[in-house]
Protein backbone atom coordinates (compact mmCIF):
# COMPACT_ATOMS: atom_id res chain seq x y z
CA UNK A 1 0.00 0.00 0.00
CA UNK A 2 1.06 3.15 -0.98
CA UNK A 3 0.99 5.74 1.80
CA UNK A 4 1.02 9.91 1.15
CA UNK A 5 1.55 12.90 3.19
CA UNK A 6 -1.07 15.57 3.12
CA UNK A 7 -1.71 18.81 4.12
CA UNK A 8 -4.90 18.64 6.49
CA UNK A 9 -6.65 22.04 7.43
CA UNK A 10 -7.88 22.06 10.63
CA UNK A 11 -10.58 23.85 9.91
CA UNK A 12 -13.85 22.25 7.89
CA UNK A 13 -13.68 23.56 4.75
CA UNK A 14 -16.70 22.84 3.48
CA UNK A 15 -18.59 24.52 6.39
CA UNK A 16 -16.34 27.59 6.17
CA UNK A 17 -17.37 27.95 2.22
CA UNK A 18 -21.22 27.91 2.75
CA UNK A 19 -20.62 30.06 6.03
CA UNK A 20 -19.34 32.69 3.75
CA UNK A 21 -22.23 31.95 1.15
CA UNK A 22 -19.24 30.73 -1.72
CA UNK A 23 -20.73 28.52 -4.35
CA UNK A 24 -18.28 25.64 -5.17
CA UNK A 25 -17.65 26.67 -8.87
CA UNK A 26 -16.12 30.31 -7.51
CA UNK A 27 -14.36 28.80 -4.86
CA UNK A 28 -12.66 26.03 -7.27
CA UNK A 29 -11.71 28.20 -10.10
CA UNK A 30 -10.18 30.92 -7.04
CA UNK A 31 -7.49 28.09 -5.94
CA UNK A 32 -7.27 26.30 -9.44
CA UNK A 33 -9.04 23.05 -9.15
CA UNK A 34 -12.22 21.46 -10.51
CA UNK A 35 -15.40 21.32 -8.64
CA UNK A 36 -14.70 17.66 -8.36
CA UNK A 37 -11.46 18.05 -7.33
CA UNK A 38 -13.17 20.50 -4.61
CA UNK A 39 -15.48 18.25 -3.28
CA UNK A 40 -13.17 15.72 -2.70
CA UNK A 41 -10.78 18.28 -1.07
CA UNK A 42 -13.66 19.38 1.38
CA UNK A 43 -14.25 15.80 1.74
CA UNK A 44 -11.21 14.81 2.94
CA UNK A 45 -10.35 18.17 4.57
CA UNK A 46 -6.94 18.10 2.98
CA UNK A 47 -5.08 18.89 -0.20
CA UNK A 48 -1.71 17.05 -1.59
CA UNK A 49 0.77 20.38 -1.93
CA UNK A 50 1.71 23.33 -0.02
CA UNK A 51 0.68 25.43 -2.75
CA UNK A 52 -2.77 24.34 -2.78
CA UNK A 53 -2.59 25.19 0.54
CA UNK A 54 -1.71 28.38 0.77
CA UNK A 55 -4.24 29.36 -1.77
CA UNK A 56 -6.76 28.12 0.30
CA UNK A 57 -5.63 30.32 3.10
CA UNK A 58 -5.36 33.42 0.57
CA UNK A 59 -8.91 32.70 -0.04
CA UNK A 60 -10.05 32.44 2.99
CA UNK A 61 -7.90 35.17 3.89
CA UNK A 62 -6.40 31.99 7.36
CA UNK A 63 -3.01 32.13 8.34
CA UNK A 64 -1.34 29.02 6.94
CA UNK A 65 0.91 28.35 9.98
CA UNK A 66 -2.16 28.22 12.33
CA UNK A 67 -4.64 26.48 9.59
CA UNK A 68 -2.54 23.69 8.17
CA UNK A 69 -0.86 20.78 9.34
CA UNK A 70 1.30 18.02 7.69
CA UNK A 71 -0.01 14.55 8.62
CA UNK A 72 1.45 11.04 7.44
CA UNK A 73 -1.26 9.18 7.08
CA UNK A 74 1.06 5.72 7.51
CA UNK A 75 1.28 7.04 11.24
CA UNK A 76 -2.67 7.33 11.09
CA UNK A 77 -3.41 3.69 9.97
CA UNK A 78 -1.16 2.27 12.05
CA UNK A 79 -3.31 3.51 14.52
CA UNK A 80 -6.23 2.29 13.31
CA UNK A 81 -4.89 -1.06 13.04
CA UNK A 82 -3.15 -1.26 16.44
CA UNK A 83 -6.64 -1.21 18.08
CA UNK A 84 -9.02 -3.35 18.37
CA UNK A 85 -11.33 -2.75 15.63
CA UNK A 86 -15.00 -3.07 16.83
CA UNK A 87 -17.59 -1.64 14.37
CA UNK A 88 -20.07 0.43 16.71
CA UNK A 89 -22.97 -1.35 17.30
CA UNK A 90 -25.24 2.23 17.55
CA UNK A 91 -27.02 0.27 20.21
CA UNK A 92 -29.18 2.36 22.80
CA UNK A 93 -28.66 0.56 26.13
CA UNK A 94 -31.33 0.43 28.86
CA UNK A 95 -30.56 1.98 32.48
CA UNK A 96 -27.93 3.91 30.49
CA UNK A 97 -27.88 7.77 30.25
CA UNK A 98 -26.30 8.90 27.01
CA UNK A 99 -24.80 12.49 25.89
CA UNK A 100 -24.89 13.94 22.51
CA UNK A 101 -21.33 15.49 21.31
CA UNK A 102 -19.51 17.10 18.23
CA UNK A 103 -16.01 16.49 18.13
CA UNK A 104 -13.15 18.56 15.66
CA UNK A 105 -10.33 16.15 15.80
CA UNK A 106 -7.05 18.74 15.88
CA UNK A 107 -4.37 15.70 15.89
CA UNK A 108 -3.90 12.69 18.15
CA UNK A 109 -5.69 13.37 21.66
CA UNK A 110 -5.92 17.12 20.38
CA UNK A 111 -9.33 17.83 20.37
CA UNK A 112 -11.94 20.45 20.24
CA UNK A 113 -15.14 19.00 22.11
CA UNK A 114 -18.97 20.89 22.19
CA UNK A 115 -21.57 19.95 23.76
CA UNK A 116 -25.05 21.68 24.84
CA UNK A 117 -24.30 22.68 28.72
CA UNK A 118 -27.04 23.10 31.37
CA UNK A 119 -26.55 25.90 34.28
CA UNK A 120 -25.83 25.07 37.72
CA UNK A 121 -25.58 28.80 39.35
CA UNK A 122 -23.72 32.30 38.75
CA UNK A 123 -20.40 32.75 40.43
CA UNK A 124 -19.38 36.36 39.63
CA UNK A 125 -19.64 38.80 37.61
CA UNK A 126 -21.56 37.96 34.48
CA UNK A 127 -20.11 34.00 35.09
CA UNK A 128 -21.61 30.62 35.09
CA UNK A 129 -21.46 26.77 36.27
CA UNK A 130 -22.24 25.13 33.74
CA UNK A 131 -22.36 20.77 33.02
CA UNK A 132 -22.88 19.04 30.00
CA UNK A 133 -26.66 17.99 29.88
CA UNK A 134 -27.54 14.49 29.11
CA UNK A 135 -30.13 14.04 26.33
CA UNK A 136 -33.47 11.78 25.50
CA UNK A 137 -31.53 8.64 23.20
CA UNK A 138 -34.43 7.61 21.20
CA UNK A 139 -35.34 11.33 20.51
CA UNK A 140 -31.90 12.11 19.10
CA UNK A 141 -31.88 8.96 16.85
CA UNK A 142 -35.48 9.67 15.49
CA UNK A 143 -34.16 13.54 14.70
CA UNK A 144 -30.27 11.74 13.73
CA UNK A 145 -31.37 8.05 12.12
CA UNK A 146 -27.76 7.47 11.14
CA UNK A 147 -25.77 8.56 14.07
CA UNK A 148 -22.81 6.94 15.63
CA UNK A 149 -23.74 5.53 18.89
CA UNK A 150 -20.85 4.90 21.38
CA UNK A 151 -21.07 2.06 24.31
CA UNK A 152 -17.63 0.25 24.80
CA UNK A 153 -13.98 1.63 24.76
CA UNK A 154 -13.08 -0.16 21.78
CA UNK A 155 -15.98 1.07 19.82
CA UNK A 156 -14.78 4.46 20.50
CA UNK A 157 -11.96 4.24 19.50
CA UNK A 158 -12.32 2.43 16.18
CA UNK A 159 -14.60 5.68 15.20
CA UNK A 160 -12.17 7.76 16.75
CA UNK A 161 -9.03 6.69 15.19
CA UNK A 162 -10.89 7.03 11.62
CA UNK A 163 -11.83 10.59 12.06
CA UNK A 164 -10.89 13.50 9.59
CA UNK A 165 -8.37 16.08 10.49
CA UNK A 166 -10.76 19.55 11.03
CA UNK A 167 -14.62 18.44 11.04
CA UNK A 168 -17.23 18.05 13.42
CA UNK A 169 -18.40 14.72 14.11
CA UNK A 170 -22.18 14.67 15.90
CA UNK A 171 -22.28 11.38 18.03
CA UNK A 172 -23.97 10.02 20.84
CA UNK A 173 -22.15 8.29 23.58
CA UNK A 174 -23.26 6.35 26.86
CA UNK A 175 -21.78 7.65 30.25
CA UNK A 176 -20.37 4.69 30.77
CA UNK A 177 -17.97 4.93 27.86
CA UNK A 178 -17.15 8.83 28.21
CA UNK A 179 -15.95 8.22 31.70
CA UNK A 180 -13.36 5.96 30.31
CA UNK A 181 -12.70 7.59 27.22
CA UNK A 182 -13.15 11.64 27.54
CA UNK A 183 -13.47 11.92 31.70
CA UNK A 184 -12.97 15.76 31.57
CA UNK A 185 -16.11 16.39 29.09
CA UNK A 186 -18.22 15.61 32.60
CA UNK A 187 -16.22 17.86 34.74
CA UNK A 188 -18.15 21.19 35.20
CA UNK A 189 -17.21 24.26 33.01
CA UNK A 190 -16.97 28.27 34.27
CA UNK A 191 -17.94 30.43 31.50
CA UNK A 192 -19.28 33.65 30.36
CA UNK A 193 -22.78 34.19 28.75
CA UNK A 194 -21.13 35.70 25.87
CA UNK A 195 -18.95 32.51 25.38
CA UNK A 196 -21.47 30.39 24.49
CA UNK A 197 -22.06 29.31 21.15
CA UNK A 198 -25.21 28.03 18.74
CA UNK A 199 -24.13 25.37 16.71
CA UNK A 200 -26.18 23.21 14.41
CA UNK A 201 -29.46 24.41 15.60
CA UNK A 202 -28.58 24.25 19.21
CA UNK A 203 -27.99 26.92 22.03
CA UNK A 204 -25.73 26.90 25.27
CA UNK A 205 -23.17 24.87 23.64
CA UNK A 206 -19.59 25.72 25.05
CA UNK A 207 -15.80 23.99 24.33
CA UNK A 208 -16.01 21.12 26.88
CA UNK A 209 -12.48 19.14 28.29
CA UNK A 210 -9.47 20.16 30.27
CA UNK A 211 -7.80 23.21 27.63
CA UNK A 212 -9.20 26.28 26.53
CA UNK A 213 -9.82 26.91 23.26
CA UNK A 214 -9.97 29.55 20.74
CA UNK A 215 -12.71 29.80 19.00
CA UNK A 216 -13.62 31.34 15.21
CA UNK A 217 -15.88 34.11 14.66
CA UNK A 218 -19.19 33.07 12.62
CA UNK A 219 -22.68 33.23 12.18
CA UNK A 220 -22.99 29.89 14.91
CA UNK A 221 -21.92 32.42 17.81
CA UNK A 222 -24.77 33.40 20.04
CA UNK A 223 -25.45 36.95 19.65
Amino acid sequence: MNYKKAYRCKVDLKMLREEMNLSKEFVANEIGYSVRNLERIEKNNAVASEEAAHRICTLYKLKYEETFAIYDDRDHMERVFKNIRKIPKNQIRQNETYYLLYVNYQGFFRDCVLGKVGWIENCGKNMERRKLRNVNPEGVVKLNPGIIILNEEDEWMNWYCNLIVGKWNKVMISESCLMRCMRSCLDEVVVSSDELLRFDGFYDMAFLGVKKRSKRKSKNKRG
